[in-house]
C-alpha cells in the first residue's frame, strides 16, 4: 500500500537522469517521509472526526435527559380586587383549599363565556370548548341545546353582538353546592343600536372532581356544573 503511494507521488516529481544514485535515494526517501506524514494527517484528522461525533452525540443525549427530567410546576395566584397578591397554592391534581370566592369567580366566568358573543366566531367557539371544562355529559348537553335553540350563529351572519354584565352570585342556603346567578344581556345590531336587553337568572348545583393535566389549565380548582336551570326575569 506505501510502495503503491509512493510511486504515485514519483509523478509529480521531476527526476533528472543525470542525477547520481544517491541523489534518488535521497528523494526518495523525502517521498516516503511526505507520505508517512500524510498519512498519520489522515488519521489524526479521522481522530478528529470521530470525538466530534461523539462529542454532539453526548451533547443530544444529555439535553435530552435533561428535558425528561425536567419537571414543570403551575401555581395559582390569588388577588384580592385591588390586584394585591394574597396567597400561592402549587397546582395538583386537586386543590383542597377552595373558598366561594374561587367558586364565584369561575362561576361568573362560565356565564360570560357561554353567553357573550361578538363578531368574531373563532373566539366564541374557543370560550365555549374552555366554558366546556365545567361542565359532564349532561350539562354539556343542555350547554348545547341552548345555543341551538337560540341559534347564536346567526348572529355571525347578520354582525350582532351580545354582551353581558353579572348582576349578583349567591349560595342558596340549606342547598349544598347550589348558587344562584344573575345577569344581564344587551343584543345589538351590525350598526350598533340596542335590539334587546334583559335579566336572566340560573340556578347551578357543584361538584369537585380531580381534573387532569388538560383540564387544570383551565379548570384547576377541578369544579364542575352537574346541574343547571336557566330562565328569562320578567
Amino acid at each position: 500500500m506505501k510502495e503503491n503511494r509512493i510511486n504515485k507521488m514519483r509523478k509529480n516529481f521531476i527526476v533528472d537522469e543525470n542525477k547520481t544514485s544517491r541523489n534518488k535515494e535521497k528523494l526518495s526517501l523525502g517521498i516516503e517521509r511526505y507520505v508517512a506524514i500524510s498519512e498519520a494527517l489522515n488519521i489524526w484528522k479521522r481522530a478528529f472526526i470521530g470525538m466530534s461525533i461523539m462529542t454532539i452525540s453526548f451533547a443530544c443525549l444529555s439535553t435530552f435527559l435533561f428535558i425528561n427530567k425536567s419537571e414543570t410546576k403551575s401555581y395559582l395566584i390569588k388577588v384580592n380586587n385591588n390586584g394585591e397578591l394574597i396567597g400561592t397554592e402549587k397546582l395538583s391534581n386537586q386543590i383542597t383549599n377552595i373558598g366561594n370566592k374561587e367558586i364565584e369567580y369561575f362561576m361568573k366566568k362560565f356565564i360570560k363565556d357561554s353567553r357573550t358573543i361578538t363578531l368574531d366566531r373563532k373566539v366564541f367557539d374557543k370560550t365555549i370548548r374552555e366554558a366546556s371544562y365545567f361542565l359532564n355529559k349532561e350539562t354539556q348537553s343542555k350547554l348545547s341545546s341552548i345555543l341551538s335553540n337560540e341559534n347564536v350563529y346567526s348572529f355571525f351572519e347578520i354582525g350582532k353582538t351580545r354582551e353581558v354584565e353579572i348582576l349578583s352570585f349567591v349560595k342558596i342556603p340549606e342547598s349544598e353546592n347550589t348558587y344562584q346567578i344573575r345577569w344581564r344581556e344587551k343584543e345589538y345590531e351590525k350598526n350598533g343600536d340596542l335590539s334587546k336587553r334583559k335579566n336572566l337568572n340560573a340556578i347551578v348545583k357543584t361538584k369537585r372532581f380531580s381534573p387532569n393535566s388538560e383540564q387544570i389549565i383551565f379548570n384547576p380548582f377541578g369544579i364542575v356544573i352537574v346541574d343547571f336551570n336557566m330562565q328569562v326575569e320578567n
